[in-house]
């Protein structure tokens, strides 16, 4: 099993920008419904709306998850400090995060309609980085300043098991919001999808969104580096319906504009593919036989390894073309 960081940040842009308002959804609206009515409403999911933006704004504004701050910490910082040793070298990683990420869920949590799926984990979220603040603060300085290189690391010792404790809980808080904030936005985007009037581009866009965060859904462990497992034949139906939401969508370009969409067709055409290969390397057993044959100096090097990395971005390729509207 090897890691590779989560693809948080534009797979949830779109999201954030229209599937809460339900872009192009078309159903006929009640002659019935009094302005007044109609009003409220639209306030109510403009407001909604612009809390979940919140969320997301915070959640795209951490380039590095404190996870891999961590990771990094314990690899580099943590021998050196047990190690007795004069330390040379100390650096603290996402301190100018911190305090931007907890003004920027406290901000959400202000908000108004109350969102219990986000704001119960962002706000544990929030108290885990004020805790961590003031000692990544000052680790940040001392850094900056290498003043290790004053006291021999007697700082750095001195703070290093409350900040590696604090980062930690952080690190859970964390995991817990991103998992709430990906729960949410499989689900708008899901009723966006069921609400978009069919066989529109509306229809088809979103529905490229749907399909493909599915289908990364479905390959979440061979993300992980631990293969498609059970979710074989799962993947393979998401692989096939993002097809077909695209081949829709270029075909709806192309009834306003002869020349189609090439540019979001290309990112499409490279995820399916990227798909069909990753398929057929699991079902023909290529991924393990190439596991078996590697050297082991090579281990770090693989097909499995580039498929992973080709399926995660050209997905964010595809998001990021609809998100500035590439036709």
């Amino acid at each position: 099993m090897f890691a590779l960081s989560r693809p948080f940040r534009h797979a949830l842009v779109l999201a954030a920008a229209c599937v809460l308002a339900a872009c192009g959804d078309d159903k006929p609206k009640s002659a019935e419904s009094a302005p007044s009515a109609k009003s409220q409403a639209a306030a109510a999911e403009q407001a909604q709306v612009l809390k979940y933006n919140q969320y997301v704004d915070t959640a795209n504004g951490v380039s590095t998850s404190f996870s891999e701050a961590l990771e990094r910490y314990n690899k580099y910082n943590t021998p050196a400090v047990n190690a007795k040793k004069p330390i040379k070298d100390f650096t603290i990683q996402n301190d100018i995060y911190i305090d931007r990420t907890k003004a920027g869920l406290e901000k959400a949590l202000a908000m108004q309609p109350a969102m219990p799926a986000l704001d119960s984990p962002a706000k544990p979220f929030a108290d885990a980085l004020g805790k961590l603040s003031p000692l990544s603060h000052e680790l940040q300085n001392y850094s900056a300043s290498k003043g290790y290189l004053a006291d021999d690391g007697a700082k750095a010792r001195e703070l290093s098991a409350a900040y590696v404790a604090a980062l930690t809980e952080v690190v859970k808080q964390e995991d817990a919001f991103y998992s709430g904030l990906s729960d949410q936005d499989m689900q708008n985007t899901k009723t966006a999808f069921e609400n978009a009037k069919k066989d529109s581009a509306a229809y088809y866009r979103i529905g490229l969104v749907y399909w493909g965060k599915a289908a990364q859904a479905q390959a979440s462990t061979f993300l992980a580096g631990e293969g498609l497992g059970e979710h074989v034949q799962g993947f393979k139906d998401a692989i096939s319906q993002v097809n077909d939401m695209g081949q829709g969508y270029d075909r709806k370009a192309r009834e306003q504009n002869q020349k189609g969409c090439p540019s979001l067709m290309m990112h499409v055409n490279q995820y399916v593919a990227d798909g069909r290969t990753i398929i057929k390397s699991t079902e023909d057993g290529s991924y393990v036989n190439d596991a078996k044959n590697r050297p082991a100096v090579m281990q770090h090097m693989s097909r499995e390894r580039d498929n992973i990395r080709d399926l995660r971005q050209h997905f964010n390729n595809i998001v990021s073309a609809l998100n500035t509207n590439a036709c």
